[in-house]
């Protein structure tokens, strides 16, 4: 087992983004499973809370990139 978190931006040590459009729930999304990529992960269990679990309920969905969107 490996845990692994994950700092969302503009959150913690976390730099803002100047483009406030970056924090939509997609391009967290992406962000999430650009961290498996990286993590050389086949398959992950999520947790999330507060205004992350909007993003791991999307993240845990069986559905395509193309169809994603945060509850």
């Amino acid at each position: 087992m490996r845990l692994v978190l994950l700092d969302p931006r503009g959150a913690g040590r976390s730099a803002v983004p100047a483009d406030t459009t970056s924090y939509r729930c997609d391009h967290l999304v992406d962000e999430v499973e650009a961290l498996r990529v990286h993590t050389d992960l086949e398959r992950v269990d999520v947790l999330a809370h507060s205004a992350g679990s909007g993003v791991g309920a999307v993240t845990g969905a069986p559905s395509s990139a193309a169809n994603r969107r945060c509850p």
